[in-house]
């Protein structure tokens, strides 16, 4: 019998397990359809196609972690490698055009990322990636799963690139890796995951282990338990108050909200016209019935916010208790003076606009992709502002 490290023998479990599982799910491929199901990223996955990454995937499976031992492929223990990528990617700092798990690889093997055992190193992702910065794994093996899941979002929510540990073993440490994506209105956590078992999200596993953390280069805060969000309160309150925002738009009328992104005419709609909450917001034609938003006035917080024309109930909603970047925006049930809900217009010149969200003015609507890439479809979420940049520019037609 040959013998199996500790490092690759809790990763062989879990793919032994993770092939039962599929063996009755249906699985993504891997051109570029995200494993995710949920109204909430069905337009983001379909434009990133690293969230379908899999370890599997026929291109890198068989390359070699420790380049002596013939076992060691990406195909078996490359969760960590490919939840490193995809975080690499969702930073911003690689593009998903030339970088995938197998250059990934290649980058952390430079600079000594792996053990004897191929296990991984996490400090030395920084030295392959200086801009993201390692901060620390926290052992959440011995919390309730529930309170594990709101700590992972609680990060996510700071601006941490996040990778999951699930599957625990007795010892504490986990046999799996997986990329946390963003919260769900439910509470939950989606995740990417490597390993293609077919879990949506966090919950879907047993346990979870524990949380590593990763910060940009750029970002103000030093560890995990610092909120880093207390300063762009302080911001988004100072812009509300020095500037007047009744007169941007007539109060009570009508509007379709069009991307300066892209030379089609594409507006702000929900996807299949649907009107229920929770039902996710993204780019749709002129003539689409959910192009049509009212737009209300708050005096009380000099703020707008904008209700479907054909149901007065629900509004343009960035889901979040602090609205953060890279949130997908929805529509959800009317709540007064929510400045989730409320947004700030930053006047470019005529009816354009940047839409900065009440209560974090830092972060802005952005019409997913670079400009010029939206299609009837695009995901319309939040994003940190960025003066110029087209994605976040929108124009008030008056209907």
């Amino acid at each position: 019998m040959k013998k199996t490290n500790k490092c690759k023998k809790a990763v062989a479990m879990f793919m032994v397990m993770a092939s039962v599982i599929s063996s009755a799910a249906v699985l993504p491929s891997d051109n570029g359809i995200s494993v995710f199901s949920d109204t909430a990223i069905t337009a983001e996955a379909k434009t990133q196609s690293y969230i379908a990454w899999r370890q599997t995937n026929e291109k890198w499976k068989k390359m070699l972690i420790t380049p002596t031992d013939k076992n060691s492929t990406l195909a078996g223990y490359g969760c960590a490698v490919t939840s490193v990528a995809m975080n690499v990617v969702k930073a911003g700092i690689r593009t998903e055009d030339n970088f995938d798990p197998g250059k990934c690889l290649a980058d952390l093997q430079k600079v000594g990322a792996f053990d004897k055992n191929s296990c991984i190193s996490w400090s030395k992702v920084t030295k392959a990636y200086p801009q993201l910065k390692y901060v620390d794994v926290v052992n959440v093996s011995n919390k309730k799963k529930a309170d594990a899941i709101e700590k992972v979002g609680k990060y996510l929510d700071k601006g941490y690139y996040i990778i999951v540990g699930v599957s625990c073993r007795k010892d504490g440490k986990c046999n799996h890796y997986v990329c946390a994506v963003s919260r769900t209105n439910d509470g939950d956590i989606k995740i990417a995951d490597p390993g293609g078992t077919g879990q949506k999200k966090l919950s879907g596993y047993g346990k979870v282990c524990n949380i590593v953390g990763f910060l940009k280069k750029d970002a103000k805060t030093k560890d995990l338990a610092k909120n880093n969000l207390t300063g762009l309160m302080e911001a988004a309150t100072d812009f509300i108050k020095k500037t007047n925002h009744k007169n941007m738009l007539t109060d009570g009328a009508a509007y379709r909200i069009r991307t300066a992104a892209s030379s089609s005419k594409l507006y702000v709609g929900t996807k299949d016209n649907k009107t229920a909450k929770k039902t996710n917001v993204q780019l749709v034609k002129k003539s689409a019935s959910s192009s049509l938003w009212v737009a209300h006035y708050n005096s009380r917080t000099n703020a707008w916010y904008f209700t479907l024309k054909n149901n007065k109930n629900v509004v343009l909603n960035l889901y979040a208790d602090n609205v953060v970047s890279r949130t997908n925006a929805n529509i959800y049930t009317f709540v007064s003076d929510d400045k989730t809900q409320e947004y700030v217009l930053d006047k470019i010149s005529n009816n354009k606009f940047y839409i900065r969200n009440a209560s974090n003015t830092n972060i802005v609507l952005d019409a997913f992709g670079n400009a010029g890439t939206q299609v009837k479809g695009t995901n319309v979420w939040s994003y940190k502002y960025n003066k110029g940049e087209k994605t976040q520019q929108w124009i008030f037609e008056k209907v």
